[in-house]
Formats: structure tokens, sequence, C-alpha cells
């Protein structure tokens, strides 16, 4: 029996993985489900979950084999060599560009819905408040968002129960079964990968559970299957009221069904759901330009959370062509560097982690190929 010291640090830590998954991405799976069909929505979910449950392991037994403190760019200049860091840092800090370019433009939006009525605001300036809150607690650090992310993610969960209850009466079975005419099968693809992907959270899981590294992995695995489940069943549960009037965000098409309450409710998920992520990714970048490339906290700070915003004041606001490229190549490549890390790390590694997974070579190279498959078959996607 854990104690229950150990059982808040579970928790919390569990809690940092399942505020980074449940992000903007969740808000699109109503919409990709509807784009593809149910049926196939629901397979490619539970296959991406168990796939990042994987992932997400590797990454912890990488983490725990690894004495000193690094990010994904760090741990790939140690066991993959120069080459790999390079890789890792373009992909990663484009990735997370990426990122933090939709939670902006969506956390901006989900400000205003819930302001609008107190207080008349226009959507770029919620959007411009909504940034620079979150970008000043990330320049304070871990310690001070993690205190804010266990809250909101606790709140979070309260709130996708209470919109749950208020749409469960309106669902209809039928809705599900909806098939449009210009149905696109590989449309969830990316927008699955960005939605259940949370590996950037175990690092900080690990700095959080110093001295109690046994606890990681049932944290990674907890957070990983909770954050999971509810992408899942917000996906079908939405898209069974809205049926083919799901809307690209899930809560307009909401509103229009439920009335004003969804907004609230919907906007106030939306936004803690968001602000987690944005925390959790933009600590990390700032992190990793920290400690692998040696900035100091202000240049660090600026570089991480400046770029996303300068792209913002310029115009790139497509939410869902932003989520489904950064989830097809970005969050893909670094899955498939995860793998090569764990291989390398096996026999490399300079630290006995508290847990071993054990997945063969084999294994790894199918999950790396699915991966990079999926990544040619969203660029082509793009292109055609």
């Amino acid at each position: 029996m854990r104690k229950k010291g150990d059982r808040k640090l579970l928790i919390r830590a569990a809690a940092s993985m399942v505020g980074m998954i449940i992000g903007a991405g969740i808000f699109a799976v109503p919409y990709a489900f509807l784009r593809s069909g149910t049926a196939a929505g629901i397979v490619l979910t539970a296959g991406v979950g168990v796939v990042f449950l994987v992932i997400h392991l590797l990454y912890g037994e990488v983490v725990l084999r690894t004495k000193e403190p690094h990010r994904l760019a760090g741990f790939a200049a140690m066991y993959l060599g120069p080459w790999g860091k390079r890789v890792v840092t373009v992909t990663s800090v484009l990735g997370f560009y990426g990122a933090i370019l939709a939670y902006i433009v969506l956390g901006g939006a989900f400000l205003q819905a819930i302001v609008a009525p107190f207080l008349p605001i226009t959507l770029f300036w919620s959007q411009i408040v909504f940034f620079v809150f979150v970008a000043l607690v990330i320049f304070q650090g871990l310690r001070l968002a993690a205190r804010l992310e266990t809250a909101l993610t606790a709140l979070l969960a309260l709130t996708i129960l209470a919109i749950l209850a208020l749409i469960a009466p309106r669902a209809d079975v039928s809705n599900l079964a909806v098939v449009l005419a210009d149905r696109e099968l590989l449309l969830p693809y990316g927008v699955i990968l960005f939605a259940l992907g949370g590996a950037s959270a175990v690092p900080e899981m690990r700095d959080m559970l110093i001295g109690k590294e046994k606890l990681l992995r049932p944290a990674v695995v907890w957070g990983t299957i909770v954050a999971s489940a509810l992408t899942l069943v917000f996906g079908l549960a939405v898209l069974s009221v809205t049926g083919e009037f799901t809307s690209e965000e899930a809560i307009l098409g909401l509103a229009a069904a439920i009335g004003p309450a969804a907004i609230v409710l919907g906007a106030g998920m939306g936004l803690l759901a968001i602000a987690t992520s944005f925390l959790i990714i933009g600590i990390n970048l700032r992190e990793l330009f920290e400690l692998d490339y040696k900035m100091d906290r202000l240049s660090a700070w600026l570089l991480a959370v400046g770029v996303p915003f300068i792209a913002f004041l310029l115009g790139a606001q497509s939410f869902i062509q932003i989520i489904s490229v950064v989830g097809a190549v970005f969050v893909g490549i670094d899955a498939v560097v995860i793998g090569a890390l764990y291989v390398v790390a096996r026999e490399r590694g300079r630290r006995r982690p508290e847990y071993r997974i054990n997945v063969p070579f084999w294994a790894i190279f199918i999950i790396g190929l699915v991966f990079f498959l999926g990544m040619m078959a969203e660029i082509a996607r793009l292109v055609s």
C-alpha cells in the first residue's frame, strides 16, 4: 500500500500528464470523427492511445536511465550524437511553436466567450490577454506552474464531467452514424496524434518525483489512460449531440444545440485545458533552451514564447490545419526518436531505472514505420 504522500505525488504527476494531453486537440476530435466516420475515429483513437502509452513508457525508461536532467534534444545528443540533437531540436521546437500557436488562437477565443457577456472585448485582445498571462507563469518556472496546473487539471476534470452531464439527455446515437459525402478517412490521424501526445510531460514528471522515481511508471500509465479515455468520450458525446452540425472546435456547435450554458461550460473547459498544456509545453521549451543550449532565463523565455506570438500577429490562425500538421509530422517524428533513444539507452544508460518494459527491437521498428507512413500520408493529403 502506498503512503499518503506517495499517493499525492502520484496524483500530481499523473495530473501533469493529463494536463499535457488534454489541450487544444480534444476540441477537434468530434469534428475529426464526423469527417472520418465514428467507427474509424474510435479505432484510431484507441490504437493511437495504446501506442502512445508505450511511447510514454519508453521515454520514461530513457529518462530514468539518465543521471542528468535533460529534455528530448539533450537526450538525443547524449544517445544519438550531434545529428540527433539537431534533428530533434528542429522538430521539437517547430512542433512546440505550432502547439503554442494553436493555444493562443483557441485559448483567446474561449476567454472571450467567458468574458464577453460581462466585459466587451474583441477576440484579438482576449487572445493577447490569454497569451500574456500564461507567458508570465512560464517565466516563473516549474514550481508555480505545477501548483497552478494541478488545480487547473482538477477543475478541468470536473468541467468535463459537468458538460458531459449537460449534453447526455440530448444525445442521439443516430448522430454517430452520420455519413458525409466527402468523408476523409485520413483527416483524424494528425488531429488524434496531436490530441493524445504527452511525451513532453515525462521529464517534468520525473522532476516532480525526485526520490520517488518508482512512481513514474504508474503516473505515466494512469495519466495516459485517463486522458485518452476522456478524449474518446468527449469526441463521441459531442458528436452524438451535434451530428452533422459539429463545428471544428466543438463548442460553437454545442452552443447552437443546447444553449448558452454550453458556451460557459465549454469555454471554461477549453480555457483550462489549453492553459495547462500551454504551461507544460512553454516550460519544456524554455528549459530546452536553458538546459541544453545554456541560455539565460530571459533569452530562453523570449525565444520560447515570442516566436509563436509573432506568427500569431502575422496571421497564422488556421486551427485545424495547425494541429493536423503538428500531430502527423512533428509529434510523429518525436515518437520515432523516442523509440531510437530507448534502443540506445538500454545499452548506454548510466543509471539503473526504476522500471523496465522490455519492448523488442522489431516492435520499436514497426511503431516507427507506422509513424513514418502516417507522416507521409498527411503530407500527401495536404498537397493533394
